[in-house]
């Protein structure tokens, strides 16, 4: 509810973000946005891209502004940012570490320098690894390393990711706090509650796996329908749907042709409500290279779907371990306290062992998924939105 009374021109924020589409950082983005202009925070919101998608128009205040820069070239847009004192703002909290470090380097030449909290949406060394364009990705680690640690502070999702940040980036210890995303249970509550249509009902007919999440290479969606067909060929019946849109679909798309999948692989395209396949589903699968702090995971644990893991940096295995032999080694997969981890994401490397033994975990489920922990209260407890939320307003 909107309070009555004016805000203190003081306490201005931009909060500066890419594109609002769906996606679990965007989720965040305006969840902060919300809960600051709840705290009496006059809140701006700019989004750079020529992505005008909003995704979660049921969070989004309308009470705050939002303009779009509908900017496509990096060059236009570090040109753009030379501008941001127009919007008046003390404080900018950044969700890309790129526009950050354009920030930083025109903070120098200011007189009056504005705040800049960076959020970093992904392991950065990590995601250099699966890029295309090596100089691109060159001149973007130079820029990372000799402008990032400018920032007055920033925000790591994970502890992996804050060791990310120190150990390749120059980032000092004391510029760094960790704030993980966070769970709105009375949102997703809301959204569990809705049921899968009778025709909807066909993509789960045999023991079901999903995938959530934007078809983009990151995500890593081939390893796991090359997986599928391995699973298929040694006669056991399984589903995998897949959910989200992104510019790999068509390339998705020609493997599951290829592999000659289309009744076992369906792609459903992006839900204005995933959770309501999260929870039909039997497992709930990642298969990234690379992530931040994936928050599907945290929908699966709380859905009760077992969830299956790639160990990439980073999020996963602190997510799932919760501390529970979290440096503990394992073969092929490794039982944890809220699902499994597994250490592979080339389909050319899958071995009969690692078939064998997920083979175990998908059809003796209710054998070896007896132990995997149903009560989220203590993921409800720690990654509570007011909870994570809070932790911002320490560094404002």
């Amino acid at each position: 509810m909107e309070r009555s009374k004016k805000r203190d021109s003081t306490k201005s924020i931009l909060l500066i973000i890419d594109s609002l589409e769906k996606g679990g950082a965007q989720k965040n983005f305006l969840n902060l946005a919300n809960y600051l202009y709840i705290k009496d925070y006059n809140i701006k919101i700019l989004v750079t891209s020529s992505n005008l998608e909003v995704g979660y128009p049921e969070l989004l205040n309308s009470k705050i502004e939002i303009d779009f820069l509908n900017i496509k070239k990096q060059l236009n847009l570090f040109l753009k940012l030379r501008k941001i004192s127009e919007y008046k703002c003390e404080t900018v909290i950044c969700f890309s570490p790129i526009i950050s470090c354009y920030l930083n380097f025109y903070n120098i030449f200011k007189r009056k320098k504005i705040k800049i909290i960076s959020r970093c949406m992904n392991t950065l060394s990590e995601s250099k690894k699966i890029r295309k364009n090596k100089i691109k990705e060159y001149v973007k680690e130079l820029i990372y390393k000799n402008l990032y640690f400018l920032s007055n502070k920033i925000i790591a999702q994970s502890i992996d990711m804050q060791k990310d940040l120190i150990e390749n980036y120059n980032i000092s210890s004391d510029k760094i706090k960790v704030i993980n995303n966070s769970l709105s249970k009375d949102y997703i509550n809301n959204f569990f509650r809705e049921k899968i249509s009778l025709e909807e009902k066909k993509y789960f007919k045999n023991k079901t796996i999903a995938i959530v999440g934007r078809l983009v290479k990151q995500k890593n969606h081939v390893f796991l329908i090359y997986l599928i067909k391995k699973i298929v060929e040694r006669g056991n019946k399984i589903n995998l749907v897949i959910l989200g849109k992104g510019p790999e679909e068509k390339n998705i798309r020609d493997v599951i042709k290829k592999m000659g999948l289309e009744n076992y692989v369906f792609l459903l395209g992006a839900k204005s409500n995933p959770y309501k396949y999260i929870k039909e589903s039997n497992f709930l699968w990642l298969s990234s290279y690379y992530e931040g702090f994936p928050n599907v995971l945290l929908d699966a644990i709380f859905s009760g779907t077992v969830i299956i893991s790639n160990d990439c940096k980073s999020g996963p295995r602190e997510i799932i371990s919760q501390g529970e032999q979290a440096y503990n080694d394992f073969k092929c997969f490794g039982k944890f306290k809220y699902g499994y981890l597994y250490k592979l994401d080339d389909h050319k490397k899958i071995t009969e062992e690692y078939l064998q033994e997920l083979e175990k975990i998908l059809f003796n489920s209710e054998i070896e998924n007896s132990n995997i922990e149903k009560n989220y209260k203590e993921i409800e407890k720690k990654y509570y939105i007011e909870n994570q939320l809070s932790k911002y307003l320490e560094i404002l």
